[in-house]
């Protein structure tokens, strides 16, 4: 009787781990439109339209390509890699970090990455740096 019940324990630890799942959350609560944004993890699209607000349920643990694109071209994508861990609630918000100088904002929305910059982006270039914090 003992070994059915440990074992009984022992297959509801084990179902425990592999169906827990977590929670992405990014927001911001900056006032301008142009701090909304829209979310891709892993190269797919989470949001149909910019919001200021997205929580992601059911986030299976694992390395995530996060990439956050603002609403406005003048704000450059934020990309980053992250590791969610099972059963975890992670939460960013956006922050306004700061304005680029003339010479950087020459580079275009594509700042950081290896695209360059194309067409409208070349003549406005990139004016604010927005960034995502990790709240504790």
């Amino acid at each position: 009787m003992k070994r059915i019940i440990l074992f009984f324990w022992l297959i509801l630890g084990i179902s425990y781990m592999g169906f827990t799942q977590s929670v992405l959350k990014i927001y911001t609560d900056l006032p301008d439109e142009s701090a909304k944004f829209m979310l891709w993890l892993n190269g797919e699209k989470q949001d149909a339209v910019p919001m200021s607000e997205i929580e992601i349920d059911d986030l299976a643990a694992g390395k995530y390509e996060m990439r956050v694109v603002f609403n406005a071209d003048t704000i450059a994508d934020y990309v980053k890699v992250i590791k969610i861990q099972a059963n975890k609630n992670i939460t960013f918000k956006v922050v306004k970090k700061g304005e680029f100088g003339k010479e950087s904002g020459k580079m275009g929305r594509a700042f950081g990455t290896k695209t360059g910059t194309t067409g409208e982006n070349e003549k406005e270039g990139l004016v604010d740096w927005y960034r995502l914090e990790i709240i504790k």
